[in-house]
């Protein structure tokens, strides 16, 4: 079970990748990563996403990435 949302208000892509309750989370960046209690992840947070930023960013299937 994968399912992608998006809150526009928050602007917080959700990446959800099992139906399981999480136990734990880590924060890098803007990115939060939830566990279940076997380490497994099963969500992805990403926040302040713009999706007109990322869809502008789509090359050729690929995502550009531009470095600072």
């Amino acid at each position: 079970m994968y399912k992608i949302e998006y809150d526009e208000n928050s602007r917080v892509l959700k990446l959800r990748l099992k139906e399981v309750a999480s136990v734990d989370s880590e924060v890098k960046g803007n990115v939060v990563m939830d566990f279940d209690s076997e380490g497994e992840l099963v969500n992805i947070d990403v926040m302040d996403v713009n999706l007109e930023d990322l869809a502008n960013s789509v090359v050729d299937g690929e995502i550009k990435v531009n470095k600072a």
